[in-house]
């Protein structure tokens, strides 16, 4: 009797295994990657990102063009903004409002060639970072 119980199991368990390494291969497979949208000439998008910080230290811009900035809030419940200055502790040039993430907001700009600085007024010395217009 034990005999024939192998006879019947071992096929069984073949058939098994096969069925299953059928439904691996031909299974779920990873979601196509969604490839980026490309921004119109003239934009640039910045990014509050959570841990008080944004997703670049250095944004580039052209100089002398009108530039949009799209200023996006991901920091979830957490108020932020992107204010442009001509230095560190120097004049305010533009400035979204502030806006509790997630959110987003734009802001327009045309700037001389040089190096400006950036900061969210909100964590000014958290976050920060250079704006090159070339």
């Amino acid at each position: 009797m034990a005999r024939r119980t192998l006879w019947i199991a071992v096929p069984l368990i073949v058939a098994m295994a096969l069925v299953a390494c059928q439904q691996q291969e031909g299974g779920a497979k990873p979601p196509p990657t969604i490839p980026r949208a490309t921004l119109p000439p003239g934009t640039v998008e910045i990014k509050a990102i959570p841990t008080l910080k944004f997703n670049v230290k250095e944004l580039r811009v052209p100089a002398n063009t009108n530039v949009t900035i799209i200023f996006i809030n991901e920091d979830t419940a957490v108020p932020h903004d992107f204010t442009i200055w001509t230095k560190k502790d120097g004049d305010k040039i533009a400035n979204t409002d502030i806006i509790t993430g997630p959110a987003r907001a734009t802001l327009a700009v045309n700037l001389k060639p040089g190096k400006y600085y950036f900061n969210c007024t909100v964590h000014p010395t958290e976050m920060t970072g250079t704006v090159m217009a070339e």
